[in-house]
């Protein structure tokens, strides 16, 4: 499922209005596809920053992280459930969070 969500935060503000938006959100069924994380991406604004909430990693996402995100220099956060282990998330290029169902670790 991928959901675009832009979002205008100011500097230094706590959480609060993302998660709040985050909660909101009806998720669209679309897969994991380069395409379709291209076609997300490009709804952004090119200096935003992205974080990008998921339940795994595949191939698809290492891919977009490495041709689309860090090639162009954007700011990434990658929040990544607390069940999965770390050899799933050893060798990725971005500062991971990990979440688990009512908290951040």
């Amino acid at each position: 499922m991928i959901v675009t969500l832009a979002l205008a935060v100011p500097p230094f503000a706590d959480g609060d209005r993302v998660l709040e938006a985050l909660a909101r959100l009806s998720p669209a069924r679309q897969g994991r596809s380069p395409a379709a994380l291209s076609a997300a991406l490009a709804r952004l604004p090119r200096q935003a920053s992205v974080v990008l909430v998921l339940t795994g990693v595949d191939d698809a996402v290492r891919t977009f992280l490495d041709t689309e995100l860090l090639a162009t220099n954007r700011r990434v956060a990658l929040y990544l459930p607390a069940t999965l282990g770390p050899e799933q998330t050893a060798d990725l290029p971005v500062p991971v969070v990990r979440f688990r169902a009512r908290a951040l670790e």
